[in-house]
Formats: C-alpha cells, structure tokens, sequence
C-alpha cells in the first residue's frame, strides 16, 4: 500500500524530484534507512503539499514505528487542517502515549468536523474512559466522575465505564447510583470480575447489611482468598451484633491487608468486646502507628487501659483523643470519621 501511495504521489509531481522518487524506490527494495532519510528530504523540498506528509505516515505506520507516525501526523495536522487523517492518527497516538488531554481535543475536533466518521466517536469514548480511570487511580472523583460520564454519553453501553463510574460515586458517598450502575453492568456482562464484590461495597454504603452479605459471599465464591471481601462482610457482621463471625472474617482481612488501619481498628473493637484485653491493646496500638490522627484507636485504646487497670495512661490517652478531637473539629469543619462503616475507597 505504501508503494501504490507514493507512487500515485511522485506521479502527480510535475516532475518528481529525486528524493521523492529514490525514496520509493528505496522503500520498495526494503532499504529502509535511506528510504527514511529520502522521504525526509522530499517532505523538506515540498513542505505545501500533503502527499510527503502522508508518504511518511505510511512509511512508518508499515514499520509500526509509532512515535515517529505520531510526530509527523502532528506536523501534518498543523499544515492540513482539513485531512481527517492526521485527526484521526494524532488521537489515537496520544492515547497511546497517555496524553489524554490531548486525545481527548483532538478527537473532538474530529469529530465535530466529521461527526459521520464513528472512528471519531469509539476511540474519543476510549480517551475519556482512560483518562477518568487515571483519576479515579489517584484519588480525583469528581474529575473521574466527568469524565466517566462523557464515556456513557459517547457509548451508553460500556460496561467499564460503569462500574468505574460506580466507584467514583461511592467514593463520594452516592452509592445509590453507585449500586444501580453496578447492577446495569452485571445485567450487561454477567461474568464481570468483582461485580459482586463492587455491588457490596455500594450496598454497605447503603446500610443494607443483609444484602452485603450475600453480595460477598457470590463474590468469594469466585476469589476465596479476597481481603476486601471479608473486611466488608466482617462490618456487615458487626452492624447486625454477630461478634464471632466479625472477628473472624477481620481477622482474615488482616491477614490480607496488614497496612490497612481500618480493619485491625475495628479487629481491635471484636477484641475488646470478647474483653480480649491484650490483643485490643495491640490492635489499637498498632492502628494508631498507621494512622497516628485517627481519635477512634486513640480513645479505644484508652478504654482498653482503663479497663486493665492502668488508670494514668488511660487519662492521658483520653486527654491526647480529647486534643485530636478539638483539633479535627478546627480544621474540617466537623468530625466525620464513623459516619459510615463501609468508608473503604474502591479503585480499579
């Protein structure tokens, strides 16, 4: 196809130059490294034309060289406007390159001037979903949730954008939506990895402990050896007073994910409550050493001392939860820890 390309160019020449016409010919004898450097100087003696800039495209998207096919697909772009083309290669090689801002423009672009190219549409949906899920990825929800929902817009169907749309809005406490997207895409793609792991999050978010419950369960039928799974299932367990089985899907969760403070904290209130006193202890201990501001292992574990006996260090640790409460309250706004028992953030 490269041939036929460059040939139908040279043949339009009036007459071809020498570096167009060796170019072709050194392309078609697999002399690539001259053909290369000819069809350089055939694009630098006939920079008002297109067809070098679209003889080289062709040179390189045969190679699968792809940063060079953007780079001059970006130089043709800028001297021809109008070749849908360079549109279309310049947003897919940004994608390609995670410069998703830059997709995301050009493809829009395209698509206003070509809205009959589906081309435009599908790899325009693809941008958007890529770059809402780098946000949800580094925490940025509502700039996830935007973009998430320009994907739905552009491919009403996409199952991916869905369920990461579904993320973004239980992480910012609408797992209402949250649970009607995930059930959408389970109806859509039946088999999704963690979809009812996904579905249980947003119903513990709702409060609805039963549901969870039974949500976890399908789930680690699938991936037995899920942490995530017994931690949400054990704070089920724990909203409806079933301690044993709390602490025991917690301590799983731990087992799993022994950096994350949230589940040892509440392994630790299984203890206390079973007056499991040396093991609250280390459990509040050790959730504090991961989240030093957290009041609740504070005054927790000031309980756990007070209970053993040791009367100073529980005032003192009361007296230290009591300073972090005033202090949170001064720089929030408001205390906001507890308010829900399934605060986990889910990402991808």
């Amino acid at each position: 196809m490269l041939a036929i390309l460059l040939a139908t160019w040279i043949g339009l020449a009036q007459p071809p130059t020498e570096p167009c016409r060796l170019g072709a010919e050194a392309y078609q004898n697999k002399d690539y490294n001259s053909a290369e450097k000819l069809l350089h100087e055939c694009l630098a003696q006939h920079p008002e034309e297109l067809g070098p800039y679209l003889t080289l495209c062709a040179f390189y998207q045969s190679l699968n060289r792809k940063d060079d096919l953007y780079k001059i697909a970006s130089k043709g772009l800028q001297s021809f406007p109008e070749e849908k083309r360079f549109y279309l290669t310049v947003g897919v090689g940004a994608g390609r390159r995670e410069d998703y801002d830059r997709a995301i423009e050009v493809l829009e672009e395209g698509q206003i001037r070509w809205p009959e190219e589906g081309k435009f549409q599908q790899n325009l949906a693809q941008a958007y979903l890529s770059r809402g899920m780098l946000h949800l990825d580094e925490g940025e929800n509502e700039s996830a949730e935007f973009d998430l929902r320009k994907t739905l817009e552009l491919d009403p169907e996409n199952v991916d954008a869905m369920i990461n749309l579904g993320r973004s809005l239980h992480n910012m406490q609408n797992s209402g939506q949250a649970l009607d997207l995930f059930d959408r895409a389970k109806v859509l793609r039946p088999g999704t990895p963690q979809i009812e792991f996904n579905r249980g999050v947003a119903l513990s978010g709702l409060g609805r402990f039963d549901e969870v419950i039974s949500a976890m369960n399908r789930q680690l039928l699938v991936t037995p050896d899920n942490p995530s799974c017994f931690y949400f299932r054990g704070l089920a367990f724990l909203n409806r007073g079933e301690w044993d089985k709390a602490r025991a899907d917690l301590t799983l969760a731990v087992e799993g994910m022994p950096d994350f403070h949230e589940a040892i904290y509440r392994l630790g209130r299984c203890y206390l409550h079973f007056g499991q006193l040396e093991k609250a202890e280390a459990a509040f201990r050790r959730s504090m050493a991961l989240e030093p501001s957290d009041v609740r292992s504070i005054y927790a574990l000031g309980r756990v001392l007070q209970q053993s006996g040791r009367v100073e260090e529980a005032k003192a640790m009361f007296k230290k939860a009591e300073n972090q409460y005033i202090r949170d309250e001064l720089e929030s706004g408001g205390i906001k820890f507890g308010s829900t028992e399934g605060d986990l953030e889910v990402k991808k």
